[in-house]
């Protein structure tokens, strides 16, 4: 009789091995934890809080309210007590009297009976303290004492912020906890809450292991303003960039730096000034007005005549970034400064891309590659012609130069003008005289739509920015011409 007991159980394992070399899983279902292992019939069943295409719950047996799919790599909550509809098809139980699963997969309410992992801190609940939102009760959540509801893994909601220190690392604190979302002891979801601000403004000495994550914005801005992320969870912005929650750092080595949650938005300062505007908020484009308070930056000698037209007298001081310069009675400023009727200086030398205003007494950060044009206007060229050959290095365009739709866009030629499309035009346009593009317009930027063509100059197409008034002079060619075809030749790029 045990002969034929073990003869059974061999041959039932000899299927099993063949079934399972028969139907081959998919590759991406990978052993080990928070992924999948692969099951005889082809199929992957995935670790708790994953799922995957064709996902079905299984309803029965040891691995009951698990998942079965092509392969486990999306992120979704379900437990033991809860199945989400959102993570697998719930199939059709064979009877309607047996029970599917112990919760309620209709409005996501789990079971609240006992539970044998993990731990909920069940001290601090306060009594007459600070309440908390009634609907923080039951398998979801915990009241702590600071009236905030201290989640389940598995469950966040409304202004959810991670625990980034301490015994409860990376579990979740919110209002109340009635949203599912998955996120682990080592996985960090950012679907499901925000990465707190540390409130250190310091960079550590030695690296943080494990670092707390950054902003997922440090290091994607233009520039040096990008950022560096340390192992605090700060981001380490460059001279002349902020951004969110930021504050100066006090001494060492990176004394007067900023760190922001990111760095993203221009504002002076250096090492021995602090521009309070800069870590007043997110924005940064109000100018200061506040006079610097530390230091002078060294600016080496400059020799300028007397000026035939007399500054502004408060076109003064070095460090306010004054200097009266030319005799138009303008004021030279300084990298990081700013003023009255600003204008960038673009043409080529040593004083390309520096500022001249009124006078100079507001920060705003520029700098040699860098045009900010909440700090000044860039002025037109007065040319009215495509280089032959490109200027190097070119001359920047107005920033709105071939955001329009259609051909309406305009090229950014090397000389700082906009060729304009055939039938567009903007403000201060001109026509081109001779060559490969005559009679095409030259402009800040090509966003207004005028008709004109090769042989025909409508002069209302230069006279401003409207182009509503319907053509006065000139005479049209008596070519064949099919009308709503917009020309498909392609746009000459020689010498822009």
């Amino acid at each position: 009789m045990n002969k034929a007991v073990i003869s059974l159980v061999t041959i039932l394992v000899l299927q099993f091995i063949s079934i399972t070399a028969a139907v081959p899983c998919d590759p991406k279902c990978a052993g080990g934890w928070g992924y999948g292992v692969c099951q005889s019939n082809g199929r992957c069943r995935c670790w708790w809080g994953w799922n995957g295409p064709n996902a079905v719950y299984i309803t029965s047996g040891v691995y009951k309210n698990r998942i079965l799919a092509d392969y486990c790599t999306t992120a979704c909550h379900y437990t033991h007590v809860y199945r989400s509809p959102l993570c697998a098809r719930i199939p059709t139980p064979p009877t309607t009297t047996q029970p599917t699963t112990t919760g309620s997969p209709s409005t996501g309410s789990p079971s609240t009976g006992s539970r044998t992992t993990g731990i909920i801190p069940t001290t601090g609940i306060p009594t007459t303290a600070v309440p908390c939102d009634p609907k923080c009760k039951g398998g979801q959540g915990v009241c702590q004492s600071d009236g905030r509801c201290f989640c389940w893994w598995g469950w966040t909601g409304p202004n959810a912020v991670y625990i980034t220190t301490g015994v409860y690392k990376n579990r979740i604190k919110a209002d109340y906890c009635t949203t599912a979302c998955h996120y682990t002891h080592d996985y960090l979801n950012p679907a499901c809450a925000s990465f707190p601000t540390p409130s250190v403004c310091s960079v550590p000495v030695y690296p943080i292991v494990p670092p707390i994550p950054c902003d997922p914005l440090c290091g994607t801005g233009s520039y040096y303003g990008r950022g560096t992320c340390k192992s605090n969870g700060r981001c380490l912005c460059w001279w002349g960039w902020t951004g969110p929650n930021a504050c100066y750092v006090d001494g060492g080595t990176y004394n007067n730096r900023i760190l922001a949650d990111r760095c993203v938005d221009a504002c002076h300062y250096t090492h021995d000034y602090r521009n309070y505007n800069c870590i007043k908020g997110s924005s940064t484009t109000k100018l200061s007005t506040q006079p610097p308070t530390t230091g002078n930056p060294g600016t080496g000698s400059r020799t300028t005549a007397a000026p035939a037209v007399p500054c502004d007298p408060r076109c003064k001081g070095f460090h306010t970034g004054g200097n009266c310069s030319t005799a138009d009675g303008r004021c030279y400023c300084f990298w990081g400064w700013t003023g009255p009727h600003a204008e960038y200086i673009t043409v080529t030398g040593p004083e390309k891309n520096r500022i001249k205003a009124d006078y100079c007494t507001t920060a705003c950060h520029y700098t040699h590659d860098y045009l900010n044009p909440a700090c000044a206007s860039i002025p037109t060229p007065q040319v009215c012609s495509v280089p032959v050959h490109p200027i190097v290095p070119p001359i920047p365009c107005d920033p709105l130069c071939g955001t329009g739709k259609y051909y309406g866009k305009g090229n950014c030629t090397s000389n700082g003008r906009c060729l304009c499309w055939w039938g567009w035009t903007g403000p201060n346009a001109c026509y081109v005289d001779g060559g490969t593009y005559n009679n095409r317009i030259l402009a800040d930027r090509c966003v207004d739509a005028c008709h004109y063509t090769h042989d025909h100059r409508n002069y209302n197409c230069t006279n401003g920015s409207s182009t509503a008034k319907p053509p006065t002079t000139g005479n049209p060619g008596t070519g064949s011409r099919t009308t709503g075809i917009i020309p498909t030749t392609r746009i000459p790029t020689t010498g822009m």
